[in-house]
């Protein structure tokens, strides 16, 4: 299964919005919900809709939107709830266990491949924003605690070090990430290094209570 492109999310986040908007919400609650192809149960309309925000990484809409989820379609959707878990530990920044969790769902064979596709993305994706702050955060850094942040073997994080250029000194213990070059024009150069600083601070600040 491919992951549309942020367009195309976007795009589908708008049509269950609207989907929603239009829905009675008792209908979202009842058995007098009209399946849709899609669509064939209320849990699967919440699931698609706070999967693509995780996605999309909106964490505020998220939250409301579980605030809004029935009692009775949580309890009979379990993805749901799996789902948003891994949500709240990104609400909180709570990076080694959200890793741990996630992979554990991974490493389960029982869970649905929906779940298994978002959460595959979701772990993707906070990965490399990880990797690309101590890219840019550290000359040196030990390999045993990004191991543990990432919730990654360390034969694994090996193989991106080498994916990614990066040495590793002689005692296996410690590598050096490489920066990347930017080439973009000076504007774009100016809204990336404030970006950048502002996630290298909050990384920072995980760092030093963890």
């Amino acid at each position: 299964m491919s992951l549309p492109d942020a367009s195309v999310i976007e795009n589908q986040i708008l049509e269950l919005e609207n989907f929603e908007l239009t829905m009675n919400p008792q209908l979202l609650d009842s058995t007098k919900f009209i399946p849709h192809p899609s669509i064939p149960t209320p849990g699967d309309f919440y699931f698609q809709l706070l999967g693509l925000y995780l996605i999309k990484m909106d964490l505020i809409s998220a939250k409301f939107l579980c605030k809004r989820i029935p009692s009775s379609v949580k309890s009979s959707h379990p993805s749901l709830e799996s789902l948003w878990n891994l949500g709240r530990l990104l609400w909180r920044n709570d990076l080694p266990l959200f890793f741990a969790s996630a992979n554990r769902i991974l490493e389960d064979s029982f869970q649905p491949q929906s779940l298994v596709f978002i959460v595959q993305k979701l772990l993707s994706d906070k990965q490399e924003s990880v990797l690309c702050l101590i890219e840019n955060a550290y000359s040196c850094i030990s390999i045993e605690h990004v191991t543990r942040w990432l919730g990654l073997p360390e034969e694994k994080l090996q193989a991106i070090i080498s994916s990614r250029d990066w040495e590793i000194c002689n005692n296996k213990k410690y590598f050096f990430p490489r920066r990347k070059k930017i080439v973009d024009d000076s504007f774009q150069v100016q809204a990336s290094n404030t970006e950048l600083m502002s996630k290298l601070a909050e990384f920072m600040c995980f760092i030093e209570n963890h």
